[in-house]
């Protein structure tokens, strides 16, 4: 008899002879027949037999036999670490890697096969300067940014451990979640009324649309593109000057799909269809994505503002409700390009995304006129930019 494999564990024979590792060859009268049975040892499993026999069940030989048995290490249970609160309420708590400002802390418990293991030791590995822990799984930033790895280990079985990432940043910069981008998409416009009905934005939106490229505002979304530069291309647009009953604001996938079908038009992912309503009862701006048939596409939604405007500043004068429309539609289109399926591929630990944390626009001077557009977060800055 013999064991194989990087396990351990123990043969024995009935009749009684075989007690391997131990005794492992022995001699019994002719014609008897000898069964063996395997037992693992703690941590390990029994493979199977090799030899005269297969299998993992009971092995049984006469006459002269060599037989081997197969252990091996089980795999070591390990604790999952996760997050589940920080010292800002609205933070992302994903946890590859969690990412903290400096100083700032986030709580953490460890759970195994997915029950929480309530007695745990835990520690920085990276030692005192790479911030500290508290014994309920509180973990405080330290001012030097970096990544660090907090360590869990049950106190009931210390070799029963985990660890989490996290990363420790000093600016509300983006952050690659990895999901898709859309670095060149083109955009089609679905203008939900009469032309006269949207007060001059058509022509804006041309206007943009024909200039955008090679702008100093457009440029900025080229460090979010992973090696590619970002590029806009118009499609084209539908007019429905009379839709009939109106678009659902918060779930208008299925008139634009059904618009996109009655114009002979397949559905693209690669297309930003913006769906733009003349009269609605409240403000709406938001991009998300819908289903045509099988394919998924990004859409964005505005609504034509109300009379009333604000003082602008950025262009001079006073924005008109075409005007705020188009800002509106550049802070939705930056933020699909980046982030087509929301809150997937760049965002900030909040789950803001590259237009949510700027509140003030810029003058764009393009061939075809001067637009209000909204400032976008760049990470090159580390702040708003241009």
């Amino acid at each position: 008899m013999s064991l194989t494999g990087g396990g351990a564990g123990r043969v024995t024979s009935t009749p009684a002879g075989i007690d391997c590792p131990g005794i492992c060859a022995t001699a019994f009268p002719d014609g008897t027949a000898v069964s063996f049975a395997a037992t693992p040892a703690a941590g390990n499993s029994f493979l199977g037999w090799n030899g005269p026999c297969s299998g993992a069940g009971t092995c049984t030989v006469s006459g002269t036999a060599t037989v081997s048995a197969t252990f091996a290490l089980l795999p070591a249970a390990k604790l999952t670490v996760v997050p589940v609160a920080a010292q800002v309420p609205n933070i992302r708590l994903n946890s590859d890697p969690m990412r903290l400002f400096v100083r700032q802390w986030a709580k953490f418990e460890a759970r195994l096969n997915g029950l929480t293991v309530p007695r745990v030791k835990w520690s920085v590995r990276e030692g005192a300067a790479a911030g500290v822990v508290a014994g309920d799984g509180t973990y405080t930033a330290p001012q030097t940014t970096g990544f660090y790895h907090l360590d869990a280990a049950s106190v009931d079985d210390p070799e029963v451990g985990g660890a989490i990432v996290i990363q420790v940043v000093a600016t509300q910069d983006l952050y690659d979640y990895g999901g898709s981008i859309l670095p060149k998409p083109k955009v089609t416009l679905i203008w939900w009324g009469a032309r006269e009905d949207f007060a001059g934005a058509v022509d804006d939106f041309h206007g943009f649309l024909a200039g955008v490229n090679g702008s100093a505002w457009l440029s900025i979304l080229d460090q979010y593109m992973r090696g590619d530069k970002a590029e806009i291309a118009f499609a084209g647009e539908i007019f429905e000057p009379a839709p009939g009953r109106a678009a659902s604001l918060l779930d208008p996938g299925p008139r634009i799909c059904s618009v996109l079908a009655e114009h002979g038009l397949s559905p693209d992912p690669d297309t930003v269809y913006s769906l733009m309503v003349a009269a609605a009862a409240a403000k709406v701006a938001y991009h998300a994505n819908t289903t045509c048939g099988s394919v998924q596409v990004p859409i964005i939604v505005l609504t034509l503002p109300v009379a009333g405007a604000v003082q602008d500043g950025t262009c001079g004068g006073r924005l008109t409700p075409a005007q705020k429309m188009l800002r509106s539609f550049s802070h939705e289109l930056a933020e699909t390009i980046t982030d087509p399926r929301p809150f997937t591929a760049w965002a900030d630990i909040y789950g803001q995304e590259i237009a949510d944390d700027c509140a003030h626009a810029i003058c764009a001077v393009f061939p075809a006129g001067s637009y209000s557009l909204t400032m976008l977060l760049s990470n090159a800055a580390h702040g708003c930019a241009p």
